[in-house]
């Protein structure tokens, strides 16, 4: 019985290990370039109950993920200012880790059926911070 359990433990754990190569090799195929279609970030205090956009745009820039675990996110600013950012990333268990020379971050991202649109949300309640980016395979 003892032998079954951890057979039982050792092939979900494979699986799961494989459902997670599987989505991360999503994102790098086909060229691994996601259009940002809408990008929101939101601050708010205690006290405030409705939160507007402190930076929002719409269609403006990309994010490519490379098969190496590295990438790169250009962005551009209603006032024209362009911006690249270099990463390094992980997907693991539907939360997908990037590494920057400013920090790290972790996003919840979620799919669309066919593999065509992902959204990653990133909250952090103590500093009163939520970011949403939806991106479409370009």
């Amino acid at each position: 019985m003892k032998s079954l359990l951890s057979l039982l433990l050792l092939l979900f754990l494979v699986s799961a290990c494989h459902k997670d190569s599987k989505v991360e090799k999503t994102l790098y195929k086909k060229g691994g370039k996601w259009e940002i279609v809408n990008f929101s970030q939101y601050q708010w205090t205690q006290n405030t109950s409705f939160i507007e956009p402190e930076y929002h745009c719409t269609h403006c820039g990309a994010i490519e993920f490379k098969k190496d675990g590295s990438g790169t996110m250009s962005l551009t600013s209603s006032d024209g200012q362009k911006q690249l950012i270099s990463f390094k990333y992980k997907y693991q268990s539907n939360l997908l880790a990037i590494e920057t020379n400013e920090g790290n971050q972790t996003y919840e991202i979620t799919w669309n059926y066919s593999g065509t649109d992902i959204q990653l949300n990133q909250t952090i309640p103590s500093v009163g911070y939520v970011s949403k980016i939806r991106c479409k395979r370009s």
